[in-house]
């Protein structure tokens, strides 16, 4: 393992969550699996998310690319912990005011 990934909390990669059964709407305790069982307790916020068509809870984040918005991410995990290996379903967002060539990097592909 890296020193850079060293660096963030075990929670960073979901690692060793859980949501106990007093926080979970449906009463149910949900675990990830993990190493990180000895480490320090970290505690985060919890959201409660929609499941979508019975089968997938879906977050969505941003990112920046420069100082411009760059698009979004979808993750989606049958688990209400979303994890590193969650489904990821990329999308863009184009401003009508911005012209298709410039969504496209000289090198490789975006």
């Amino acid at each position: 393992m890296s020193a850079y990934r060293r660096a963030f909390p075990p929670s960073r990669w979901s690692a060793s969550c859980s949501v106990p059964q007093s926080q979970s709407v449906d009463r149910t305790n949900v675990c990830s699996a993990g190493k990180f069982l000895d480490s320090v307790v970290v505690y985060e916020e919890r959201l409660f998310l929609k499941r979508f068509k019975g089968k997938h809870f879906p977050i969505f984040c941003g990112w920046m690319v420069g100082d411009g918005f760059g698009g979004v991410v979808v993750r989606e995990d049958p688990s209400k912990i979303t994890k590193l290996d969650s489904t990821i379903i990329p999308a863009r967002v184009v401003r009508e005011n911005a012209s298709l060539g410039a969504a496209y990097a000289s090198e490789g592909e975006t």
